[in-house]
């Protein structure tokens, strides 16, 4: 599983390195956070999917230029192997050591809907901070669990924001295969010719995303119902 994380992550972070989609989603979630923790010297974030945390030091950067000094930036990261969140947990911590912030990065190994009200403890609340919970949705791998528990979960929260980053693909559950199919074609078609746009054919970073991103998403959505159970 650790290996097919890293080879996922990879290729976001190739297609987020050519193409200026989730860049741009990352800017606009990293604003809308930057304004609801304005006022706050405490501030955490929980990432129900941080995978390498590429969103956070835009975030970090904004933050550390502030007026009134931030005095603790927690980041709760969710994700499936505590190897690859251990990781990312290093490279934050280096990159906010770097601007002066003081950081501190809580993994949990997990999916966030699924915690048990036990379990809750694990993310830490604090009464003197501000929490935003932000999830970037994607089909490579159900990242939330049950839906029920994340309404649960976040009752409990009680988060100034959630921030939530979708892709633009109508996808209902009850849809046939073939409305998925024909939904699947047209938005897919659009992103392979964005994509071709500024690489060749036998380019081997457009090779990499297509086949380990587009090709694992597409697999995932016409195979099942919805990815996220």
């Amino acid at each position: 599983m650790s290996s097919q994380l890293k080879t996922f992550h990879s290729a976001l972070q190739t297609f987020n390195s050519l193409a200026p989609f989730v860049k741009f989603s990352h800017f606009t979630a990293n604003q809308a956070i930057f304004e609801a923790v304005h006022g706050f010297d405490r501030v955490h974030i929980i990432d129900l999917d941080v995978m390498q945390g590429l969103q956070w030091p835009g975030l970090f950067h904004i933050l550390a230029s502030r007026a009134k000094k931030v005095s603790s930036v927690r980041l709760t990261g969710f994700g499936p192997s505590s190897e690859l969140l251990a990781q990312t947990g290093s490279r934050l911590a280096q990159f906010a050591a770097s601007l002066g912030l003081p950081f501190k990065f809580n993994p949990v190994e997990g999916k966030f809907g699924d915690m048990s009200e036990l379990e809750l403890s694990r993310i830490d609340f604090r009464a003197n901070e501000a929490t935003v919970v932000h999830c970037m949705h994607h089909k490579l791998y159900d990242i939330i669990g049950s839906n029920f528990g994340l309404l649960r979960v976040l009752s409990t929260v009680k988060p100034k924001l959630v921030t939530m980053v979708t892709q633009n693909i109508d996808i209902f559950e009850t849809g046939s295969f073939l409305e998925r199919f024909i939904e699947t074609l047209h938005y897919y078609s659009a992103m392979f010719d964005a994509l071709g746009e500024g690489l060749s054919r036998d380019n081997v970073l457009r090779h990499q995303v297509e086949q380990q991103l587009f090709g694992s998403e597409i697999r995932n959505i016409l195979a099942c119902d919805d990815v996220d159970g």
